[in-house]
Parts: C-alpha cells; sequence; structure tokens
C-alpha cells in the first residue's frame, strides 16, 4: 500500500467571508494506492481477485479513516465524538481485510508446503498399495520356505 498526499482546489465558507474567489482553497489529501497482489500458480483468477478485492477494501478504509480524521479538527466540538466512531469502525473494516489477507496467505503457505512435499518424493498424488493375504500361519510360514510368497497366481 502506497500512501500519496497531493493537493486540490476546495471551496471553504470563509473564502466569502474574506473576499476571496470561489474554489481557491488549497486542501492537501491523502490517496492510498493498493498493492498489486503477487500471483500464485496455485491459485485460479478467482483467487486473485479476491485478494485484490480485499486490497482495495482496506485501501478504502484507511483512505476515508484518513480523511475523516483530517475533519476531526475542523468541525464543532459535539460533532467530534461521531467523527472518531466513525473512524474507529473504518480501522475494523481495514483490520478484517488483512485478518482475511493473512488467512488466506495461510492457506497459500499450506497448499505451497504440500506441493513441495509431494514434490520432493517425487509423488504426483498419493497412492495407498494396499495387498491382502488370507493365509494361517502355516500356509505362510510355507510360502516363505518355498519361496513363493510373492506370487499371486495361488492355483492350489
Amino acid at each position: 500500500m502506497k500512501i500519496k498526499t497531493e493537493e486540490k482546489f476546495v471551496t471553504h465558507p470563509m473564502e466569502n467571508e474574506l473576499g476571496l474567489d470561489f474554489g481557491t482553497t488549497i486542501m492537501e489529501y491523502k490517496e492510498i494506492i493498493p498493492e498489486i497482489p503477487v500471483d500464485m500458480p496455485q491459485y485460479d483468477e478467482k483467487d486473485d481477485e479476491i485478494e485484490l478485492k480485499l486490497e482495495e477494501i482496506y485501501g478504502l478504509a484507511l483512505g476515508t479513516m484518513s480523511m475523516v480524521s483530517d475533519e476531526i479538527e475542523r468541525v464543532e466540538g459535539r460533532y467530534k465524538s461521531g467523527l472518531a466512531e466513525t473512524s474507529t469502525q473504518l480501522l475494523n473494516v481495514a483490520l478484517g481485510a488483512v485478518r482475511e489477507k493473512s488467512l488466506l496467505k495461510q492457506h497459500k503457505d499450506k497448499l505451497v508446503v504440500a506441493n513441495n512435499k509431494l514434490t520432493q518424493k517425487g509423488l504426483g498424488n498419493n497412492v495407498t498399495n494396499n495387498n491382502l493375504i488370507v493365509a494361517n500361519r502355516n500356509e505362510i510360514l510355507k510360502a516363505i520356505a518355498d519361496g513363493n510368497l510373492f506370487d499371486t497366481d495361488n492355483t492350489e
């Protein structure tokens, strides 16, 4: 997230009282530019879209909170508590977006770890071979002695 500070011309109620032209008051404002998320090969377009939306929500909440906090200084005392409440709610929205991004990151990390384990083992997927031997102890000992324990053709 990048915070860009710029100036813009706005109208102010005191311009009329001071005999100034309308729209000549310079006001500083902060614009929050969301970062582009890192591409993950295991994720599809929908997951990237969700991550981008969370980043936009986070940036918008922080930008609006910054604007509301700046306005607190300019308003009458009885309105300050309402604006402070609003800025607190916006911070909660930003915190929720960060929490969702962290959960998404944890999920991505789990997928990467699982994919690395499968790659190290050389397995593309988990395969379990279960071999069933139906015999008693004497038959197994006889098969071991004869050397045909692993024969699958029992024609007896």
